[in-house]
Order: structure tokens, then C-alpha cells, then sequence
């Protein structure tokens, strides 16, 4: 299943790099910039971005002044990101990795971020148990995702995708594949029908997550133009929490 979704990415990287590299130029930065801004800060901090594909996150968090690696385990979409950090003259350290069994030492990071990953891993669990463990205590999560395969309003996604391709080719210069996933990987995919974010608020405090916070994020934000692109896929929403300060064995 892994290899799939690997194989999958990496097919997609070179398209899915413009997206990114266009957003760095257009109004949809800024917005980018403000949101991270709040939920992370300012002042520097070491980010870990889970599922980072061309830098989707991770460039901006750089731009902000943090100390960012990206991870994932496309090696198509590091290879993007590394170009699109040479190409905005900004410094990521990239790396391949799977995000259910991270490489790095326990308590690396102050925050682990992601964003449109959880999703479509087999496992979130996991996935969310390690991101925890290579927190600092009181290290921020701040996961990015939406219901992207969801029934409501189901009718008008095919309609509104085939209109909205004509505006991704003249301001990306890409063509949106019409397809995702098959049916076959979506059905072993665990959180495709999840009620979400309630899903997500509930995971992060049965894992110890305090403060989890969930919020929904209009494309609308963004701009007209971006609605009228990707409003097809709905909306997505931001789901923070900390991890809590370890507790000293008592004797």
C-alpha cells in the first residue's frame, strides 16, 4: 500500500510543484504566512513538516525564520522542494522518511506539522504516536487536512473540478488530473470516512494532546480565484494541540 501511494506522489510531484511555486507568487502566500504565523510564531523555532511534497509548508515556514525539515517518502516531490528552495533562496533541509516511523531522536522538534498527509496514510495512529514522541514537551501539532472524499455535495464535485480546469492551466501552467486515488486504495485508507475534524480532536487528546484546538479553513481565504479552483474539494481545517511536559519518576 505504501509503494502505491509512494508511486502515486511521485508521479504527481513535477504538477503539484507548480501549484506550490505558483502559490509562493500569488495572494494565497500571505494567507499561508498569517496562519502559520499564528499557530507557530515568529521567533525561531525547529519545525519537523510530516509529508512536506515540494515544500508546500515548509517554504513558508523558512520564509518565517524557522529551522525547517521537510519529510517524505516521495524522493520526485524532495527533489521539487529542493529545487523550489534553491529557486525562493530559502533553506530547508529535506529528507526521505516514512511518516509512521520517524528516523529522528525522541523530543527533536517544537513543532511537527502537516498538511493534506494524515489522510491518506494507513496507519494515523501511528503516525501521530511518532509525531509525538519526537516533540519536545509542550511541542505544538498542527495538522492541515479536509474531508477531500466526502458525500456532501458530492454531485457538484466532478462538474465544478471540470470547469475549474481551464483557470489551473492559465494561471499554473499544469493540468489537474480528474482522478485521485482508486476506489480500491481510498477503501483502506482509515480516515477517508471519518467524521472530521471530531476525529482528529478526539485522537490527539486520547494520545495526551492538551489545549486541542480544531478550525475551518475557507478556501474563500485565499480568493475568489482560489475558490473557484479548489473549492470543489471543500473545505479544510487546522487541528492544534500540545504535548504535555514529562512528568519525573517519583520514588
Amino acid at each position: 500500500m505504501k509503494d502505491r501511494i509512494r508511486e502515486h506522489w511521485d508521479k504527481s510531484a513535477d504538477g503539484y510543484s507548480k501549484y506550490v511555486t505558483y502559490g509562493m507568487r500569488s495572494k494565497r502566500r500571505p494567507v499561508w504566512k498569517d496562519v502559520l504565523a499564528r499557530e507557530i510564531g515568529r521567533n525561531k523555532v525547529k519545525v519537523l513538516d510530516v509529508g512536506t511534497g515540494p515544500g508546500t509548508l515548509a517554504l513558508i515556514l523558512a520564509e518565517l525564520g524557522h529551522d525547517v525539515t521537510g519529510l517524505d517518502a516521495s524522493e520526485e516531490m524532495l527533489r521539487c522542494g529542493r529545487e523550489n528552495a534553491i529557486r525562493f533562496d530559502l533553506n530547508v533541509n529535506f529528507v526521505q522518511g516514512d511518516a509512521e516511523k520517524l528516523q529522528f531522536d525522541d523530543e527533536s522538534f517544537d513543532v511537527v506539522a502537516s498538511r493534506a498527509l494524515l489522510w491518506t496514510l494507513p496507519q494515523p495512529e501511528k503516525a501521530l504516536r511518532e509525531w509525538k514522541r519526537v516533540l519536545k514537551p509542550m511541542g505544538k501539532i498542527v495538522i492541515i487536512d479536509g474531508s477531500w472524499h466526502s458525500n456532501r455535495k458530492r454531485y457538484l464535485r466532478k462538474p465544478w473540478r471540470l470547469l475549474s480546469l481551464p483557470l489551473i492551466v492559465i494561471t499554473e501552467r499544469r493540468t489537474s488530473a480528474l482522478t485521485h486515488y482508486d476506489q480500491k486504495m481510498l477503501s483502506q485508507l482509515p480516515l477517508v470516512n471519518k467524521d472530521r475534524p471530531a476525529y482528529d480532536i478526539d485522537l490527539l487528546r486520547s494520545l495526551g494532546f492538551k489545549e486541542v484546538r480544531a478550525r475551518a479553513m475557507s478556501r474563500k481565504e485565499e480568493g475568489l480565484l482560489e475558490f473557484l479552483k479548489y473549492g470543489c474539494w471543500g473545505e479544510s481545517f487546522l487541528v492544534s494541540g500540545l504535548k504535555s511536559r514529562s512528568v519525573p519518576a517519583t520514588t
